[in-house]
């Protein structure tokens, strides 16, 4: 009985990378699939089969975008798609626009091999942007120019915001990102792309042999759609996904300067993985970078959208807080203390379980600092004392002279 049972219940789906999707992941695609559905079959009746030829030509065009898709940090996925999806979008009915981009969805499945929820959460996405860019486009229809124009930006603007909410969504509840947030790149790359899709409607409405004109362009904006990854990869560490120290260094004295200018507090916190050197001894050193990036994540799970984290140089990283009072940034740094010492690190390879704890220093600005050189000398020197009172603590800069037990030696001076 109990195995007749657990055939009709599926077991959860798993993404690529072999995790299981998360509950919360599985309702939200849920419910944007139902709002799909919904919006698909209460205007069904109202579909037209109104210029059906180049529909079909756009949606496949659409499905060829996933045969070029560049693949940006964070899962963030940059195609032309969209081009051809708000054309339909102005040429067809909402419910054959909402089909029109699932065909890409398709084969974007099978060829990167996503798990059925990644699927789902695509079509349903691409689906309900392109139902409310067409609501848009065709009540814009019977306007006068001057607000046609109007609600046509309106219509290109939905779409933006549509696909690129829903995938902020997505990677929250399901991919587990730390924050929620729109990137402005993102949203204008795809507000460009959805008013060329418009012109391309307006070409193929009026001459569609003058249209293929228009795809040239296209190669020329694929390539552009490499930027955003290689800006990435130029700022951020590659193993922790983090900021590299000379981009952190550049982030950082920009954020001291309009502290200073506005005299503002921001704060620093140095921290360091404690006794990296007994991890990688018993399991090696892939399980100290397993590690080093599992504590990576934390790092950005605690942080604000306004503030920067790097990677110092081997198991240190660096956090910058602007706006931030004394009391609230040593209450950030231990709760990041708190979650890496209760968190249990695993690996599959090499296999290994593990605990690791960190230290953390704290300074301020303008408390302990005037510079970001100063500030950098404060928190290391607290990091230093955190690690003499015998590591998984945090310490800060103005307790080391306040408290004679937290005085460093000389001979302490080369811990870090």
């Amino acid at each position: 009985m109990l195995r007749r049972i657990s055939w009709l219940w599926p077991s959860r789906p798993r993404f690529p990378e072999g995790e299981l999707v998360p509950w919360s992941g599985i309702g939200f695609v849920g419910v944007t699939c139902m709002l799909a559905l919904i919006a698909i079959l209460a205007s069904a009746g109202h579909a037209s089969t109104q210029h059906w030829q180049a529909v079909i030509v756009l949606a496949g065009l659409a499905a060829l975008t996933p045969l070029f898709t560049v693949y940006g940090p964070q899962f963030t996925v940059y195609d032309t798609a969209a081009v051809f999806v708000v054309a339909a979008a102005c040429l067809a009915s909402p419910t054959v626009a909402a089909l029109v981009g699932i065909p890409a969805c398709l084969i974007d499945a099978v060829r990167r091999r996503v798990s059925v929820v990644s699927f789902a959460h695509n079509s349903a996405a691409i689906a309900l942007s392109a139902f409310v860019t067409s609501l848009l486009a065709h009540a814009s229809s019977s306007l006068p120019p001057a607000l046609r124009a109007i609600v046509l930006v309106l219509a290109i603007s939905s779409y933006a915001l549509t696909i690129t909410g829903c995938d902020a969504l997505f990677g929250y509840f399901a991919r587990g990102t730390a924050r929620l947030d729109l990137p402005p790149a993102i949203l204008a790359a795809e507000g460009a792309l959805a008013s060329l899709g418009v012109g391309f409607a307006t070409l193929v409405d009026a001459d569609p042999w003058r249209a293929v004109f228009a795809l040239a362009p296209l190669l020329f904006i694929h390539r552009l759609q490499h930027l955003p990854a290689l800006q990435e990869e130029a700022a951020t560490d590659a193993k922790t996904g983090l900021l590299n120290m000379r981009c952190f260094e550049r982030e950082f004295e920009q954020l001291c300067a309009r502290a200073q200018d506005r005299e503002l507090p921001l704060s620093l916190l140095l921290v360091d993985l404690d006794h990296l050197r007994e991890i990688n001894n018993r399991f090696g050193h892939l399980a100290g970078d397993v590690v080093i990036a599992a504590v990576a994540r934390l790092i950005d799970a605690h942080l604000r959208p306004g503030d920067r984290a790097g990677r110092f140089g081997g198991e240190e990283f660096v956090v910058a807080i602007p706006n931030i009072s004394p009391a609230d940034a040593q209450a950030v740094g231990a709760r990041l203390r708190a979650a890496v010492a209760s968190s249990l690190f695993r690996g599959e390879e090499p296999a290994f379980t593990c605990r690791a704890t960190i230290s953390i220093g704290v300074a301020h600005l303008p408390d302990d600092a005037t510079t970001p050189r100063e500030l950098l000398h404060a928190a290391d020197l607290a990091l230093l004392a955190a690690k003499a009172r015998g590591r998984n603590r945090v310490v800060e800069y103005a307790k080391i002279e306040a408290d004679e037990s937290l005085e460093l030696p000389p001979q302490l001076s080369g811990l870090a």
